[in-house]
This record gives C-alpha cells, structure tokens and sequence, in this order.
C-alpha cells in the first residue's frame, strides 16, 4: 500500500530528525497469525538515555529481527558492527550481539511498521535442518563462551546478552533432540555446557523464555537425558500443531 509506505517512512524521518542522540530506534510489529499480535502496546513515541537490556527482554522489545531497528549509521561503521558473511543461519543473532555491546540510548516508535507472517512452513527460522541445527549450535556455543570469558564486559551486560542468547538455544534444542541421528552427541553436550554457563552466571531465563518453568520441573524430575527429551518433544507437538 504506496500511501501506508509513505506514512511509515515519513513517521521514522521526523523521529530520527527529532531525535539525533538515540543509537538504535525499535519499531512496532504485527505478527500476524490467527491472533494477531502486536509486538508492544505503548501508546507513544519514548526515548531512554540507556539501553536498559533487563527492560527489553522482559517487556519483549529487543527480538533478534534486524528489520525492527533503526540503527544509527556511525555505531555500525566505527565498532564495525557487521553482518557475518557467508552464514546461512544465524546472521541475525550474531549482529544483534554485537551492536548491544555498543548501543547505550534508545527509542520507541509505536507505529505499526512491519508485520511479520508467523509460523510460514517455508520460512528460514521454520526449516530446520540437520546443517541450519549445527551451525546454529556451533555459532551459539562459540558466543556464548566469548561473552561469559570477556574481560571488557561488566557482568550485568554480560547477563542480559546470555539471556538474549537463550531464545537460540530454546529455539534449536527441541528440533535436536527429536532427531535419532547417532552423530549429534557433540551437539547434545555443547546444549548442555551452554545451559551449564546460564546456571552459573544466573542468567534469568524465567523472565524471557515461555515454557522454561515446564523444562527446569522436567530436568529437576527426570534428570538432563530423559528431561530434555520430553521438553523437546512436547515443543516440538505444539510446534508442529500451531499451539503456541
């Protein structure tokens, strides 16, 4: 719809005209299934003098999409915030990391300006397979191990990028697990070291992950083997029967 476009478009040039201080801009989106939810209900534009990660995560606002940001250009160029290339999954999420190491300001517009078409059975993040899992895994692990060892990072923001980590690793452990393939014992212990790192630096995956109370009550219960066996198949159900 060109006029919907030109409103859009016209709304993003008068906030960043108004607000030259903020280093990203988050954007509104519908996500559109049956329900059709809307990303955030704030009724009006707010800008925040720090980039509040806790605030973020847990009201939703931060996802791993880069289409719902505006970034401001000179952050990208001077800390040389790139996308990886030659990746075919998880480009995004490592961009993401990145630019909240360097990210301090922000705001919100409440436009409407994306909509995003939920559960496409031919979509990137849908498709998973046996390549997109490994590289998904391996790209985590090797993150999140840089995150949790940095030196130059406080141990706040290294929280809330390990908790911004977890969607990945809650995202791909069903789809490993309810695969019989014998060759993916590697894969299956990094999930493990990953998890073991959020217990030690007391990541609050409670306040981010849907479902994580269901997953600590079935490891408490059955022990990680058989524990995340069941987790993984009961999200892969509701996965595969558009229950969530």
């Amino acid at each position: 719809i060109p006029n919907y476009q030109d409103n859009v478009l016209n709304q993003m040039l008068n906030l960043i005209a108004k607000d030259v201080c903020s280093d990203i801009v988050f954007i509104n989106i519908l996500y559109a299934d049956k329900k059709n939810k809307i990303k955030s209900d704030f009724s009006e534009n707010i800008h925040y003098e720090r980039l509040d990660l806790n605030f973020l995560l847990s009201e939703r606002i931060l996802m791993s999409h880069p289409c719902d940001k505006l970034v401001k250009r000179k952050l990208l160029l001077v800390n040389k915030v790139r996308f990886t290339p030659k990746l075919i999954v998880a480009e995004d999420y490592l961009w993401n990391i990145d630019l909240l190491q360097y990210a301090n300001s922000y705001s919100w517009l409440s436009t409407i300006c994306y909509a995003y078409r939920v559960g496409r059975l031919d979509s990137a993040s849908t498709v998973l397979t046996e390549e997109k899992i490994s590289i998904l895994i391996n790209v985590l692990y090797d993150s999140v191990l840089k995150i949790s060892s940095s030196e130059s990072l406080d141990n706040d923001l290294k929280k809330y990028l390990l908790l911004f980590s977890s969607a990945v690793w809650f995202h791909v452990m069903p789809e490993l697990y309810i695969r019989k393939n014998k060759n993916i014992s590697d894969l299956k212990n990094k999930l493990i070291k990953i998890m073991d790192i959020y217990n030690q630096k007391l990541v609050p995956l409670e306040k981010y992950i849907r479902g994580f109370k269901v997953f600590r009550c079935f490891v408490r219960i059955f022990g990680t083997k058989i524990g995340y066996v069941l987790y993984a198949i009961l999200v892969y159900f509701k996965r595969k029967n558009n229950l969530f």
